[in-house]
């Protein structure tokens, strides 16, 4: 619930609508707010964003009043037009809460009549496409014989990804130029730079990801990255961290410059310090102290013409001199031990005033509560030209993550078990709060089972280019032949890893280079007229990149005589070439991992046999524990305890106006007259003032205890199969008090 008092006894509270901040009058306003995600009856999991939309009927605006409204004549930049900015607040005359926050979606009016718009909150900016390369909790070194890179990997990682490609975050959006940038959350994989190296601390094998607030914070890990720019140490260049409310140990970013350093470091005391490292010798610069970081989370250090200045987001500030010199930034470091807790971690080079503390400002417009439901993932699709809201309806729907907007026009991703146990806000009466209450009791809402599908990876991997991905097939090009175009590209449910798409040509001169089955070759040998080798001819062998891990093979003869022909493969008599190698075809493709869905299917027994079965599909976004079990298998015992045994649900019900009820709320819900106590979530709130001011919920029911007293028949019914012997030996230990507090203690139905 929001947060203040209400007045009693107020039955209609003032209304206040603001369009792009100004003030303006309406005749009546009214708004539904609702959840997809959770459990709708207790059955399935319905995916996808929810959302808030609704309508305001305008009153005469006093600056317009004396002339006729229309679209085509605004006056005072009125009537609204599609995509300003609405805000919904309610007072009671003390305290005021902002209860909708959205756009215009449409207005409509007649000549001389009245008008009124449509609303709604901001899903309209979750468009456009997402395309991201495939990962694996454990990603292949970037160079051959290097060490694994531990980056941590799970379905929050692609969400949060996708979702600030349309500007929506809980962490600062990427700055501009940016060197490098890594929200850490799921995942230390960068958005921009790229990873070197990546691993967990003593006591870790991958980074954290503790929960904040907001989202996750992360711990434990060292990463370091090479910069997608790479400025000299006398550029302006900016370090930015978010530090979470359960930091308490130390995390830094650092940009290095060789054996120059400039570091952003939070301290176990959040305290934030800028460091100017040379060589072993370490100058700290500037120091904000825990005191003036307080409870701020975001903190820049800007270094420019050797001033450096620290700020946060609350608006402290720390100074120093300090001249900087060296060579282009390599690369870019970032650590947190074990106490941490840091997210949004950039480097860039604002080459305006406008770009320096860019991060400060940033507004959150997301936030998600994370869960051990749906919390670990072993290898990620490659995404390709994925619609952004098809790709998050998908994810929400798979993992079980409710969704909504929220009053201040904020998107909520919450998972159903987080919501279910949350400790309940405000109790509602049908004495005091409920003006309706309607059920309904459904035969779905029980299964006798629940399958979850889910797509298994298999996955092999080296520190070398060893695995061979694709391969061509022989050809015979002559002169006269077109170009040869292959698309390389992992086939339909298989991902690629650490391709090696530098093709090495082989000809005479080097056929023994393939004996060592390292690396990726293409190249032809020549023969003439009686298919004897030849080394006449001229073929051109090009590569383009496509996406992360495909490329384009273009095979294109340059100059042959008109009997002679080119053939696609290894050389069939070259001494140099071990015989088992020799007429191989070429080119091939190697790469360090590859990775293969396996379809699987999880199965908890649930109600009667005679139920249906429910079915759940995790897709790809969940995958085994390593402490034992599966994604798979925490999602399908959590919903078979859901559809054990039936649980009627509550549409609709009616109550006394509270201007700080929110979707996501978990009330105690108490009937006497129904002799019923429930544990119930809000997951739709309808709302409208104008004649007074009205409100009625879609709460689903958690849990539900029986408080109706009990009478001799219940306790003839309870002990209906026993005799008073039983009763006895069942109530010897027990007294009065006990007999008072549950009177069919013990009993056998």
């Amino acid at each position: 619930m929001l947060v203040g008092d209400v007045l009693p006894g107020v039955n209609e509270y003032r209304v206040i609508v603001r369009v792009d901040g100004v003030a303006r009058a309406v005749e009546g306003v009214s708004w539904n707010t609702e959840m997809t995600g959770d459990l709708p009856d207790q059955v399935i999991a319905s995916g996808g964003l929810g959302g808030a939309s609704g309508t305001i009927v305008w009153a005469p605006q006093e600056a317009v009043q004396s002339r006729p409204v229309s679209p085509w004549a605004k006056v005072a930049n009125w009537p609204p037009s599609p995509g300003d900015l609405v805000q919904v607040q309610v007072s009671d005359g003390v305290t005021t809460w902002t209860r909708f926050t959205g756009v215009v979606d449409k207005t409509s009016g007649s000549a001389g009549a009245g008008y009124q718009s449509s609303v709604i909150d901001f899903r309209d900016r979750i468009t456009g496409s997402f395309t991201h390369e495939a990962l694996l909790r454990h990603m292949p070194p970037y160079l051959e014989d290097g060490d694994y890179r531990s980056i941590g990997l799970n379905f929050w990682y692609a969400l949060t990804r996708a979702l600030r490609t349309c500007g929506i975050s809980n962490t600062p959006l990427i700055e501009a130029p940016s060197a490098m940038s890594a929200p850490l959350q799921g995942s230390v994989w960068p958005e921009a730079g790229d990873l070197l190296d990546a691993g967990g601390s003593a006591s870790a094998i991958h980074a954290s990801f503790l929960r904040e607030a907001w989202g996750y914070g992360a711990a434990s890990f060292y990463a370091h990255y090479i910069p997608r720019l790479s400025e000299t140490a006398s550029a302006t260049v900016q370090l930015t961290m978010l530090v979470g409310a359960a930091h308490a140990g130390i995390g830094y970013v650092e940009a290095r410059y060789q054996d120059v350093r400039i570091r952003l470091r939070a301290s176990s005391a959040r305290g934030v310090t800028a460091h100017h490292v040379v060589g072993t010798t370490d100058t700290q610069v500037a120091v904000l102290s825990p005191s003036a970081f307080a409870s701020a989370e975001t903190v820049s250090l800007l270094v420019k013409n050797g001033q450096w200045t620290i700020r946060a987001d609350n608006g402290a500030v720390a100074t120093g001199s300090r001249t900087v010199t060296g060579p282009s930034m390599h690369r870019v470091s970032v650590s947190a031990d074990d106490n941490a807790s840091i997210a949004g971690v950039q480097v860039s080079h604002p080459n305006s005033v406008a770009r320096e503390f860019a991060s400060l400002d940033f507004r959150r417009n997301m936030e998600f509560d994370p869960s051990g439901l749906a919390s670990t993932m072993d290898m990620m699709p490659a995404l390709r030209g994925r619609s952004v809201r098809d790709l998050v309806d998908e994810i929400l729907e798979a993992t079980l993550t409710a969704s909504w907007w929220d009053e201040g026009g904020k998107l909520i991703l919450r998972p159903s078990d987080r919501l279910r146990g949350t400790t309940p806000s405000a109790a509602v009466t049908t004495s005091s709060d409920i003006t309706a209450l309607s059920w309904e009791d459904s035969l779905l809402s029980v299964r006798s089972a629940v399958e979850v599908a889910w797509k298994d990876p298999a996955i092999s991997k080296t520190y070398q280019h060893r695995l061979e991905l694709w391969r061509g097939r022989s050809q015979t090009l002559i002169s006269t032949a077109d170009p040869v175009e292959d698309w390389v590209s992992p086939e339909s449910g298989v991902e690629w890893f650490g391709v090696d798409r530098t093709l090495r040509f082989l000809d005479g001169s080097n056929w023994g280079a393939y004996n060592l089955r390292r690396g990726s070759y293409c190249g032809v040998w020549y023969s003439n007229a009686d298919g004897d080798p030849t080394t006449a001819g001229s073929v051109q062998i090009g590569t383009e990149n496509l996406y992360a891990d495909s490329l384009k093979i273009t095979t294109r003869v340059q100059s042959l005589i008109s009997t002679y022909e080119a053939n696609t493969e290894t050389h069939p008599e070259a001494t140099a070439l071990k015989a088992y190698l020799r007429g191989q075809p070429l080119p091939v493709v190697r790469g360090m991992g590859r990775g293969e869905w396996v379809d699987a299917v999880y199965r908890a027994s649930a109600g009667p046999t005679s139920a249906p079965v429910l079915e759940h599909d995790l897709g790809y976004w969940g995958h085994e524990y390593f402490e034992g079990g599966s994604v798979a298998q925490r999602i399908g015992d959590y919903l078979a305890r859901m559809v054990t045994t039936p649980q009627p649900a509550i549409p609709d019900l009616g109550v006394i106006y509270d201007p700080r009820r929110q979707v996501g709320d978990v009330y105690t819900l108490r009937s006497e007259w129904l002799g019923i106590e429930l544990r119930v979530l809000v997951v739709g709130i309808s709302e409208d003032h104008g004649n007074g001011s009205h409100q009625s919920l879609t709460v689903r029911v958690i849990s539900a205890t029986n408080i109706r007293p009990v009478t001799y028949d219940d306790l003839a019914a309870a002990w209906d199969s026993g005799n008073y012997t039983s009763l006895n030996a069942a109530w010897a230990a027990l007294t009065y008090y006990d007999f008072a507090a549950d009177p069919l203690e013990g009993a056998p139905s």
